[in-house]
């Protein structure tokens, strides 16, 4: 009859509008359920991957590697094309002397560069002054860390620039150098303790001896 919905139809409407409210209660019963208060385990970080913990065991020199950079004042040993060698602040004293000169030299070089790793400053770095030339200074600077320069080296060309007949600083008076060895200025002005001072002074020192022939080599220093 007109006006009178369709059963079919009434019974579906009711239908929807049933799962509609279970499906709201149930989003309720989700909502209100309790946390949970049960411990935890942490879980512990995971182990560093295995070649992480090899490669602390790795030798020196797989660990890293070394370039070798800027030739520019390169020279061959049997023949010296320029006398003007070496980075001034590594430069060695029979180089500036003007004596003889070959691959020891490199050495005294690596010296200064280790330690200026070691610190963050030059183990030599001269200034020039009022009376004094930056190599006047570069000199005086060796024999306050190292004592008096052998009478061999003062035979060289440059020498009676620097040194008097008793080999003494011409343009620096003695009065004005303070003696400071390399283990005390370790362990005093940079801090590292008497053993490592001592042990690092141990080192270097064989590559820092005045006379070249006196020197320690790479392979000796490699032993």
């Amino acid at each position: 009859a007109p006006g009178v919905v369709p059963a079919t139809a009434t019974t579906g409407t009711t239908s929807a509008e049933g799962e509609e409210k279970k499906a709201d209660a149930e989003a309720e019963e989700e909502e209100e359920e309790p946390l949970v208060t049960t411990p935890v385990a942490l879980v512990p970080p995971p182990s560093p991957p295995a070649e992480a913990t090899e490669k602390e065991t790795l030798p020196f020199k797989e660990l890293y590697r070394a370039y070798l950079a800027d030739f520019g004042n390169a020279n061959w040993t049997s023949s010296h094309f320029t006398e003007d060698i070496q980075t001034r602040q590594y430069r060695s004293p029979e180089v500036i002397l003007g004596a003889q000169w070959s691959t020891p030299v490199d050495l005294w070089s690596l010296a200064c560069m280790v330690f200026e790793l070691l610190t963050g400053d030059f183990l030599f770095e001269p200034k020039s002054g009022d009376g004094y030339s930056k190599e006047d200074d570069h000199l005086c600077q060796m024999i306050e860390l190292l004592g008096p320069m052998p009478r061999s080296l003062l035979r060289g060309k440059h020498a009676p620039r620097y040194f008097n007949k008793k080999g003494q600083l011409l343009h620096i008076a003695p009065e004005d150098m303070h003696e400071w060895p390399l283990q005390p200025i370790l362990h005093e002005k940079y801090q590292f303790s008497e053993e490592d001072s001592k042990a690092i002074a141990d080192f270097l020192l064989p590559m820092l001896v005045y006379e070249p022939l006196k020197r320690k080599n790479a392979h000796e220093m490699l032993r």
